[in-house]
């Protein structure tokens, strides 16, 4: 029971910050204290700092009063640069922190002022989960900051991340996902598709559009309380459920406000979007539908494309059952040939002669996540790395093919930088200010302008056109609509571009001599990124309900449109504060205070009374972590106990644990009671890429069991003492698509130990090798072939190998991000290792030699996407697995192996409960065909391996 609550607790906490990326640990860090905010950031971004405190102040004096609640301490705000990838996260427990990463975004997206939309966006998920009155703050006077005392973040993500949305957007100024042409566009499909009930938005979703929905659906939900009932609706609502000291009760907070049960407000709610965008899907309809003809049906992220002389296309495929790829599709759709897998991509050109250019996410040093150009030969896939860590997104070759122009971003601030063919960089063309952020290159085919969309302060999203020989922007549009994705015609004469101009992403052409403007399409989703080659056919992005796709189109309108225009808006800077915040450095003592605790109690019959509590705490950074367990049985006048120390700096992460329990077994009475005394050192140094994860593990591992208790007339056992030195390296290239149900990818770990260099009743070596292979089979992506081997060879001072049963040893390889090193297990002193249709036990399958190979196929059979909100749990989805097992564990002194074989069936049902925690129930056949094998049902936590 102690072990089960503090696993469960455990995993409620860890998934609020275990999004972090590691910070910089070569930097120096500073503070800035203000009222309400402590700020830390990098040595060098002090300005960027202060203008997020003051910022931050804003925010907190315009929505304080809205929620009526302020925090009782400052707010931690971390400033990363850690990563391209614009975001950011908060968390409330175990203390009120944000974290902002402080690159602009990467793509053309409708916001103000990008950092106070982050902000705002953020601080609003602080107060509103923070949030507690009456019996849940009673609650947390009592036990702390423990998560039952933060009722608003136990309901499902919609709740939280609608919110957020919904009071991000200003429809008066024009930015916010809420009044987006983008969330008009996806919720608008939603509606042309069907649209999800309830029970699948309450669940994480993977389908498209996977971890847009919750934000979707929720700022559509928020807002229609507010046209519906009022704005002070939305607050009531989360008055209301502030006060839940029951968790989850989303039924009858609903009855409370608005007199009825959630499920009939959702169906009102549903019917409300249904004659909105339906009354628009039928308008698109009756105007005459334009689009040209889908290529391909890979659905998801896919886009990217750029289409040679020839009539070839390339463009990233991105369907979320395998790895994003570079694709070829031959003029003629003569099918879609893989060129070369690739990260997160922020853009990619093609030039006839120079071949093609990719600009993609890798890591950096470990800690660092940042676009990097590569080229890639089109004909051979082959990719070359050309620039490390350069940062360089949206790249476009000369018209020549010698020279790369490309945006650099570099701690908030975006230039606009002109590179060699090599990937050197040859000088800075324009240094951007803060706040300014340009995207989407094309270089004209004169070679004398880069085309580009920029967004100002004081005009938002628009296309410019930047000299060469004069270092100037020149304003090519001046619209509140969102112009995106331009690229020039071949003859230079006009601009092929997106525009939400009615609202709708359309493809446009903009001529450059008489500044008309024709639209090419009219879509009920929405069109994106042109290219054409030489007045052929224009390839585009199309969306659809089941995401993006490639599309030609053939025909266009010839009539010229007026943009629906609206007012241009000149966005407000956050109000100064008398005087400049002077900096101090950083220190984690803040975040380090135990702020929780939590009771337990294991109740036995009258054996056993064992009262206990439990805490954790991290500091900002995220470079100390610790959690405590501390136990006492009243009954035999036994401790036990917990402790876990996790130090992660300088890309070597050292963790200390010491832990003692006790085993109660109950056969026949209880009999006796073993101590298990377990204390362990252990480092993990990683050598990260996102595709591949090197690192090598070194360990001390003492284990001590002992009788403490022996019933009357019972014979006391042996104290046992294994004290392991252990050094491990592991290699990992697993990858789990959104839409799969199995990794794909190798997995490899080897690992060597020596028993008795410190002493014990132990004395030998031990080396272990466990390797896994995960293939996708062709032409059916979402099936996999697993294939595992495990060979094992101890000396006979040792602790024998055991192979049995369904549980298997397991270990936490380094994750694609160094942000959750601290979570890595130890991989050592694993000796049991699952042979499934034999038991545990058996004495025949264990030795000083192990050799064991399994295979597993791996199919979907359901992805449901279902749930309840009482209990609150749910099912992603359902997939079985065919497997065979075989192997045998021997002693070297004239043993030979004996080969056991056993085969079955499983079911896998991926699950979550708590609207937080996802987890794989595993309920399998086994039967075992050699002696001492047996039939077996089974039930267990976690895939097979």
């Amino acid at each position: 029971m102690r072990r089960v609550l503090f696993f469960v607790l455990s995993f409620l906490f860890v998934p609020l910050f275990s999004q972090a990326a590691s910070f910089d640990p070569v930097a120096e860090w500073k503070t800035l204290h203000g009222d309400h905010f402590d700020v830390h950031f990098h040595s060098g971004d002090e300005a960027l700092a202060q203008r997020a405190l003051l910022i931050a102040e804003d925010v907190h004096a315009s929505l304080a009063p809205l929620f009526r609640w302020s925090p009782d301490t400052p707010t931690q705000i971390v400033l990363s640069d850690s990563t391209d990838a614009a975001n950011g996260y908060a968390s409330p427990v175990p203390y009120n922190r944000i974290v902002l990463f402080v690159t602009t975004p990467q793509r053309v997206i409708d916001h103000g002022d990008w950092l106070q939309n982050l902000i705002t966006h953020e601080y609003v998920h602080i107060l509103h989960l923070d949030k507690a009155i009456h019996a849940p703050l009673l609650l947390r006077r009592v036990l702390g900051r423990h998560i039952l005392s933060f009722p608003n973040l136990l309901q499902p993500r919609w709740g939280i991340e609608g919110l957020a949305t919904y009071l991000e957007t200003s429809e008066a100024e024009g930015h916010g996902r809420g009044q987006s042409s983008e969330y008009d566009m996806l919720m608008r499909l939603e509606v042309a598709g069907g649209i999800k009930p309830l029970t699948q938005v309450n669940q994480r979703v993977s389908t498209w559009p996977g971890g847009t929905t919750p934000y979707l659906y929720g700022v559509e939900f928020y807002k229609y309380i507010a046209r519906t009932y009022g704005k002070e609706a939305v607050m009531a609502w989360i008055d209301e459920y502030s006060d839940n000291l029951v968790p989850y009760r989303l039924n009858s907070n609903s009855k409370r406000v608005f007199g009825k049960d959630l499920h009939t407000f959702f169906a009102e709610f549903e019917r409300d979007l249904q004659t909105r965008y339906g009354q628009r899907l039928a308008s698109i309809e009756r105007s005459g539908e334009v689009e040209g003809e889908r290529l391909t049906h890979l659905g998801y992220a896919t886009g990217f494309p750029r289409v040679g002389l020839d009539g070839t296309l390339y463009f990233v495929a991105s369907d979320a059952r395998q790895r994003p790829y570079l694709a070829r599709l031959e003029a003629g759709g003569a099918g879609v040939r893989k060129l070369v897998e690739l990260n997160p991509v922020s853009g990619i050109d093609l030039h006839e002669q120079a071949g093609l250019l990719v600009s993609q996410l890798e890591l950096c040093d470990n800690v660092n996540s940042y676009f990097d150009l590569y080229h890639v030969d089109p004909a051979s896939g082959e990719m070359t790395r050309l620039t490390h860590c350069g940062r360089y997104r949206t790249p476009a070759w000369s018209p020549e093919g010698g020279r790369i122009v490309a945006v650099k971003s570099d701690h908030g601030e975006s230039a606009l930088v002109l590179l060699n063919a090599a990937g050197t960089e040859l000088e800075t063309l324009w240094q951007g200010q803060e706040g300014e952020v340009v995207l989407d290159l094309d270089w004209s085919p004169d070679g004398e302008h880069i085309l580009a969309a920029v967004w100002r302060r004081n005009g938002g999203w628009n296309l410019e056109e930047f000299s060469l020989a004069q270092r100037s922007w020149q304003l090519l549009t001046a619209e509140s609509a969102l112009e995106l994705n331009p690229q020039y015609t071949s003859d230079a004469r006009a601009i092929l571009y997106s525009a939400d101009y009615d609202g709708i992403y359309n493809l446009r052409r903009l001529d450059l001599a008489s500044g008309e403007i024709t639209t090419l399409t009219n879509v009920k989703g929405g069109a994106f990124a042109p290219t054409r080659a030489d007045g052929g056919p224009i390839f585009y992005v199309g969306q659809g309900p089941e995401g993006r796709d490639i599309y030609r189109l053939d025909l266009h309108l010839s009539e010229p449109i007026q943009p629906l225009l609206g007012p241009s808006v000149t966005l407000q800077e956050p109000a100064q504060v008398p005087g400049e915040v002077v900096a101090k450095p950083y220190t984690p003592w803040f975040g380090l205070k135990p702020r929780w605790w939590s009771p337990y109690a294991v109740v036995e019959g009258d054996s056993r009374l064992e009262l206990g509590a439990m805490t954790s705490a991290y500091d900002p950074l995220l470079r100390h972590s610790y959690s405590v367990l501390l136990g006492y049985d009243t009954q035999k006048n036994l401790a036990v106990g917990s402790f876990d120390y996790f130090y992660n700096r300088w890309q070597t992460v050292m963790r200390f644990g010491w832990s003692r329990w006790h085993d109660y077994p109950f056969d026949n009475g209880l009999q006796r009671i073993r101590r298990s005394d377990t204390m362990l050192v252990a480092l993990s140094r990683p050598w990260l890429s996102l595709q591949q994860r090197w690192a090598l593990h070194g360990g001390l591992i003492q284990e001590r069991d002992s009788d403490v208790w022996i019933a009357a007339g019972q014979r006391p056992l042996q104290g046992l003492t294994d004290r392991v030195v252990g050094l491990a390296v592991s290699y990992d290239t697993t990858y789990l698509p959104a839409l799969g149900v199995s990794p794909q990818g190798r997995n490899l770990l080897l690992m060597a130990e020596y028993s008795g260099l410190l002493g014990g009743d132990f004395d030998g070596e031990a080396y272990t090798l466990d390797w896994r292979e995960y293939f996708r089979l062709p032409r059916q992506p979402e099936q996999t072939l697993g294939v595992r081997v495990v060979a094992g060879h101890a000396s006979d001072g040792a602790a024998n190998y055991s192979l049995g049963g369904s549980d298997s040893a397991t270990f936490s390889r380094v994750p694609a991000s160094a942000s959750l090193a601290p979570f890595v297990a130890a991989p050592f002193k694993q000796r049991r290792y699952a042979l499934r249709g034999y038991p545990a036990d058996l004495t025949s399958l264990r030795g000083n030699r192990l050799l064991m190979m399994s295979a597993e196929w791996r199919f979907p059979l359901k992805r449901l996407e279902r749930g309840w909100m009482a209990p609150p749990m749910g099912v992603r989805q359902l997939w079985g697995a065919l497997f065979l097992d075989a192997g045998d564990g021997w002693y070297d002194e004239g043993g030979q192996p004996s080969w056991k074989t056993g085969a079955g069936v499983e079911l896998i049902i991926d699950s979550n409960i708590f609207y937080l925690l996802d987890f794989s129930l595993r309920l399998g056949y086994a039967h075992g065909f050699n002696q001492g094998g047996e039939e077996q049902i089974y039930l267990r936590l976690g895939s097979s391996f």
